[in-house]
This record gives structure tokens, C-alpha cells and sequence, in this order.
């Protein structure tokens, strides 16, 4: 099982295996009811990581669930009856739903999975009164020659190379989304491209693959993204459980909303109004690594204004980038890095081991003083180049 259940007037609403829905009395432990989608076993086949299901939302006196084979079921939350029953894809291709809905607005926002078996991303909103679409929005760009469904979807097909579309492009919703009611925004973060390596999609970011994403309740229309792996290459997705909370961050209160990704084992925590990255830290320690000097971390970072077209090649990647913002103060422990600051952006890379003593190309050229050779293969990425809309500099 990996639901969270809901809890309300005593009664446990939580799903199971093959999106079965269980109502379960939370002083007793008996259930009072369950609904069996009855999804077909052969649908096991385009599921790619077992046929769970990660809960339900409530709204109204219903229960709402996403179901393996792409349907989305309004049952009456007393009975377990069915009350409306919609498909959210289109059932010849290999789409599936693994996540909980989300109430935004009246609406139910349900996202898919599917990235691995070339499909194309979206998350729909539905009337949770009587199952009506309201909004669909694309996580990827579709065929060109077809039209854009919105200026943010073209904008993001300028990213892409080749025939990208003949194989779906991937970026699904896999995971939960949550939503800000002050904001009226839900935010989901978007799994890997596909075709899954970049070489065999020509390069390009692939936006909006490996983002966290924003959108307008009422419309679905972009809000901001943040990608946090331009150019997925390693099933870098970001569709980690998101956060929101209310912090005070350098005597500044900030919206924030927090991931702790597969991007090198990184957290990050991102204004929730608009897409900047407050903090980002590494999470985990990876082999093969030495702490880079706080004073060349600090310096290097600050020079990502100036080095916004550099990027880090495949083959160099996995040498533990870490992502941070502009740094304020950053605490070394045991390997585990915390960088506190209010901008997003760079990528900055640590020491090689055996290969003397090296720093970044910014750091060196902020210091003046280069130590061996500058590691241009580790180049520095400028987080507006990620982001949207960019901050001024």
C-alpha cells in the first residue's frame, strides 16, 4: 500500500492495490465499505512500477479516486456508490493513474502516468459536481504540424529536437499534486522525457520534463516552472512529494514549497508565488566526492549570473553537482551541504578526487587565482534559464 488516508468524522478513506477503495471506521478497524474498479489484470502489462494507488480526495460527500486504467470515479462517501465515472485517457494507449486527485477550486486535478511507455503528459481538471472536463494542460509539447494548445506549450517545444512527438515526449504527473487556496494554484512536478535518453532525442531541455510545475485553478494555465533537471538523461523526475509551508527565511516570511528529488539526492524549497528557488540541499552523500571550500562554493555562485551558457555534459553529470542559491552562508557537515539563500540557480561542482586540486570556472576566475585546470566540463547553469518567468538581474 502506498495511500495516505483522509481522515473524516471517524471514518479512514484510503485506496489499495488495483485502486480499490476502503472506508474504514478509525476507532474500530471495521470497514464499512469498498469499491473494486475492477481494472482488467492485463493492464499490469503498461504499469511500470506495480498497480498501486496513492489515495483518494474528499469533497462534498464524495470520495474521488484515479484508477489504474485511467478512469476517474466520483463514489458517495457514506455508501461507496458510484456517482460518475469518467475515462482521463485515451484507453488505447498505455496511460495509467497512480496518484491521488486533488480538489482545487470545486474542480478534481488528477495527473497520469506512462512516461516510460512513450505517452504524452497532462493533468485534467474535472467539475467534482458532475465529472464535466473543464481544463486540460499539456506537460509537453504535441506535433507542431497539429497547432499548440497554449503559448506555453510552443514555447516549450522550442526545447525539444527531432521528431520528439512520434514517441510522446513523457513528462507525466505520476505523483500528487497539492494546491494553495490563497493562491489558487496547484502545483504537481512532471516525470522523465522520453525517448529516456537525451542522445536519442537530439539534445534540447525537454521542457516540461523533470519540473515542478504551477497552474491557474480556474484555467490550467502556467503559472511558473522550475525545472530541476534541464535535459533529463537518468529518470531524474521530480515528482517527489511536494510541501508547502509558511517559513520565516533570513527574518523574511516565504511561501514556500519544498522537494526532495532525484536530482543527486537534492531538497529544495522554492517560493510557492513564484518560481525562485530559496534553498536547495544536499540531501545525501555520493561516492567518489570532497567537500568544495565554503569561500569557493560562496564566490562560485555568485558568479552564475555571468555563466548562464554553460551546461553539464551526460558524461559528467553524475560528478555531484548540487544545485544552490545565491549563498549566504553555507554550513559543510559530514558532507551533507546546506546552502541558504534567494535566488535560484547555478550547478556548481565539487573537487574530483585524484586530479588535484580544482575549481570551478567561476569560482577560479572570481578568486583570479586558478588551481589547475578549469573544470569547463562542470560548467554553471543560470537558474532563469530553468525558470519561468525569469528574474532580473
Amino acid at each position: 500500500m502506498e495511500a495516505t488516508p483522509l481522515v473524516e468524522d471517524g471514518v479512514l478513506y484510503t485506496t489499495g492495490s488495483w485502486s480499490v477503495v476502503f472506508a474504514i471506521d478509525a476507532k474500530t478497524g471495521g470497514v464499512r465499505w469498498t469499491y473494486d474498479p475492477k481494472v482488467a489484470r492485463e493492464r499490469a502489462n503498461f504499469i511500470c512500477c506495480d498497480v498501486v494507488n496513492r489515495g483518494v480526495a474528499l469533497y462534498k460527500n464524495k470520495v474521488y479516486v484515479g484508477t489504474l486504467d485511467g478512469r476517474l470515479i466520483a463514489l458517495d462517501q457514506h455508501s461507496g456508490a458510484p456517482v460518475w465515472s469518467v475515462s482521463t485517457v485515451d484507453q488505447s494507449k498505455p496511460y495509467s493513474i497512480t496518484s491521488a486527485p486533488r480538489i482545487a477550486k470545486g474542480l478534481v486535478v488528477v495527473g497520469n502516468a506512462g512516461s516510460e511507455y512513450g505517452v504524452r503528459g497532462y493533468v485534467s481538471a474535472y467539475d467534482a459536481e458532475t465529472g464535466k472536463m473543464v481544463w486540460r494542460t499539456y506537460t509537453v509539447p504535441g506535433n507542431p504540424a497539429q497547432g499548440f494548445e497554449s503559448k506555453a506549450v510552443e514555447n516549450a517545444a522550442k526545447t525539444w529536437k527531432g521528431e520528439w512527438w512520434k514517441t510522446g515526449g513523457g513528462g507525466t504527473a505520476w505523483e500528487d499534486i497539492v494546491y494553495d487556496p490563497a493562491l489558487e494554484l496547484p502545483y504537481f512536478g512532471t516525470g522523465n522525457p522520453t525517448a529516456w535518453y537525451r542522445a536519442l532525442r537530439g539534445g534540447g531541455d525537454s521542457l516540461y520534463t523533470a519540473s515542478i510545475l504551477a497552474v491557474h485553478a480556474s484555467n490550467g494555465e502556467l503559472a511558473w516552472y522550475f525545472q530541476t533537471t534541464p535535459g533529463d538523461n537518468w529518470d531524474f523526475d521530480a515528482t517527489q512529494p511536494l510541501m508547502q509551508a509558511d517559513l520565516s527565511i533570513g527574518g523574511r516570511a516565504r511561501k514556500a514549497i519544498m522537494q526532495a528529488n532525484k536530482l543527486d539526492g537534492s531538497g529544495m524549497e522554492s517560493a510557492r508565488r513564484n518560481w525562485r528557488c530559496i534553498f536547495s540541499t544536499l540531501l545525501a552523500e555520493l561516492p567518489c566526492a570532497t567537500p568544495m571550500p565554503a569561500e569557493a562554493v560562496t564566490k562560485g555562485c555568485r558568479r552564475c549570473r555571468s555563466e548562464m551558457g554553460w551546461r553539464i555534459s551526460d558524461e559528467e553529470r553524475w560528478r555531484l553537482p548540487i544545485t544552490c542559491g545565491n549563498v549566504r552562508a553555507p554550513v559543510l557537515a559530514k558532507s551533507i551541504h546546506f546552502f541558504a539563500g534567494d535566488f535560484t540557480g547555478c550547478i556548481v561542482p565539487r573537487f574530483e578526487p585524484g586530479a588535484g586540486a580544482r575549481e570551478s570556472t567561476a569560482a577560479s576566475k572570481t578568486r583570479g587565482t586558478p588551481h589547475g585546470p578549469l573544470v569547463q566540463k562542470y560548467p554553471l547553469r543560470f537558474g532563469g534559464r530553468r525558470g519561468a518567468p525569469s528574474p532580473a538581474l
